[in-house]
C-alpha cells in the first residue's frame, strides 16, 4: 500500500513544523522540501520529523537533512516517537483488530496489494462479515496503521 503522494506529504508536513499546510515564505523552501524528501511518505513519519523540527533554527534542519540523507535518524527521540505512536495505535485496538493488523505480515514489504485482497482474508479466514472487515480497515487506516489509495 503506497505512502502519501508528494504533495499530500508536503503538506502534512508544512501543518506540523509551521502549523499551516504550506511552507512560509520566511523559510527555506528548497531546504523544507529536501526534509520532507526525507520522510518517504510516511505520515508517521512526517509527523514526528516535522513537529521536532517545528521553530527550530535553519542548522537543525541542515543536520537533520544530513542525517536523514545517510539513513540516520535524527535522534533517539524520534527512534522512541515512532514506536511509542506506533505501540498506541496497537494498544488501543479491540482484539480482532489487532489480529487483522497482523496479518498484513503475510503480504510483501513495500508491494502494493488491493485492499479486497485483504479483506478476504478477514473474512474467508476468520469469519469476518464483509463490512466489519471494511471497518477495520478504515480504523487501521485511520491510526497510520496502514495506508489506502484509489
Amino acid at each position: 500500500i503506497p505512502m502519501l503522494q508528494k504533495a499530500d506529504a508536503l503538506s502534512l508536513f508544512c501543518f506540523w513544523a509551521f502549523g499551516q499546510p504550506s511552507i512560509p515564505i520566511t523559510e527555506d523552501e528548497d531546504l523544507v522540501k529536501m526534509v520532507e524528501a526525507e520522510c518517504k511518505g510516511l505520515p508517521l513519519a512526517l509527523k514526528v520529523i516535522a513537529s521536532s523540527l517545528r521553530g527550530e533554527p535553519r542548522p537543525v534542519w541542515e543536520n537533520a537533512k544530513k542525517r536523514l540523507s545517510r539513513g540516520q535518524s535524527i535522534s533517539e527521540y524520534h527512534r522512541d516517537e515512532l514506536f511509542h505512536s506506533l505501540e498506541t495505535s496497537i494498544d488501543v485496538l479491540d482484539e480482532e483488530s489487532k489480529q487483522c493488523f497482523l496479518d498484513l505480515g503475510a503480504f510483501p514489504k513495500g508491494k502494493k496489494f488491493s485492499a479486497d485482497a485483504l479483506l478476504d482474508i478477514w473474512v474467508y479466514t476468520r469469519g469476518m462479515e464483509w463490512q466489519d472487515a471494511f471497518v477495520v480497515l478504515l480504523e487501521l487506516a485511520s491510526r497510520s496503521l496502514l495506508n489506502l489509495t484509489s
